[in-house]
């Protein structure tokens, strides 16, 4: 059995009432450690505390996270990871988001092929590092190096 599992999207604008007990039914889907992979728009603090909860001792990562930073301060304290792509850095909140997570709790990602649409560069991951680095205000392959380390430290 698999053991990543994701994007789940958990969103709140598209909520259906048996979605809860769905993902009740695939977080315990057997008892080995899973990584988790979460899209969470329009979720509140609430949503969050829940999936948290339900996977405490498997592994969160948070894709494309798009929340207040008083939601971000408190799910930080709950060792997650945040995978960051390029768009996201393209606006303000984006990049505060950024700032706001702890070097140890980023990963990178593509969102391929649903935010490119078919035009694609795997040097989008290079310039996603570059600009994380920028915005952390360290060196690029010592970024390079963190998410790497992140990475497998996740996997383990």
């Amino acid at each position: 059995m698999t053991s990543f599992i994701g994007e789940i999207g958990y969103e709140k604008n598209n909520y259906i009432p048996f979605q809860k007990e769905f993902l009740c039914n695939v977080f315990n889907l057997n008892s080995n450690k899973k990584i988790f992979n979460f899209h969470m728009r329009g979720a509140q603090k609430s949503d969050y505390n829940n999936i948290l909860n339900f996977l405490i001792n498997n592994q969160i990562i948070f894709h494309w996270f798009s929340g207040s930073f008083y939601i971000l301060k408190d799910v930080i304290r709950s060792n997650v990871y945040f995978s960051i792509n390029l768009k996201m850095l393209q606006n303000k909140k984006g990049q505060d988001i950024v700032k706001n997570i702890p070097l140890s709790n980023i990963l990178t990602e593509s969102d391929y092929p649903y935010t490119y649409k078919g035009n694609y560069d795997l040097m989008y991951i290079e310039k996603t590092i570059e600009v994380i680095a920028k915005i952390k205000n360290i060196n690029y392959i010592d970024m390079k190096i963190i998410i790497y380390k992140n990475f497998i430290n996740m996997i383990n």
